[in-house]
């Protein structure tokens, strides 16, 4: 939902208030994303130690639900490390807009208009609709996550 009102406010051509949003989902993402996923490692218990990798060695039918487990929880941190890098791409790309513009001699607030303004506000869309998409397949994989791991 967060991401659907930057979009809107992109979208309505306020690159300043739109930066102060990403900021800010920046910000709670890392925040919450960590928490989550201290939770998720903790609830493994000792299949998963700090460094990532089993430690226990049960085998058998414990043994393959723990690795696959794991294997969600690896998921997990590779889909939450990739989104944190498109929460960056989306500051920076914003921060791009907003340089271009105060070396224009634009005001404090900046709103998107003319041609050239167009392409960069499909650019800074893009990259927002990148950064969606990665929080959908980062949730789905939490919920996901969380559902074997009350079954279990």
């Amino acid at each position: 939902l967060a991401v659907d009102n930057i979009t809107n406010v992109i979208d309505d051509g306020n690159i300043d208030e739109a930066g102060f949003k990403v900021m800010q989902l920046n910000a709670q993402t890392r925040m919450a994303g960590k928490i989550i996923l201290d939770t998720f490692q903790e609830n493994l218990g000792g299949s998963v130690s700090k460094g990532g990798g089993r430690s226990g060695g049960r085998s058998g039918a414990n043994g393959s639900d723990d690795s696959i487990m794991l294997l969600r929880f690896l998921s997990c941190q590779k889909k939450f490390a990739t989104l944190l890098d498109l929460c960056d791409d989306c500051s920076v790309s914003l921060q791009s807009v907003l340089k271009e513009k105060d070396n224009g001699g634009g005001g404090s607030v900046v709103v998107i208009v003319g041609a050239k303004a167009a392409v960069q506000k499909i650019k800074v869309l893009g990259v927002v609709e990148e950064t969606k998409s990665a929080y959908d397949d980062f949730l789905g994989d939490l919920k996901s996550f969380e559902e074997e791991s009350v079954e279990k």
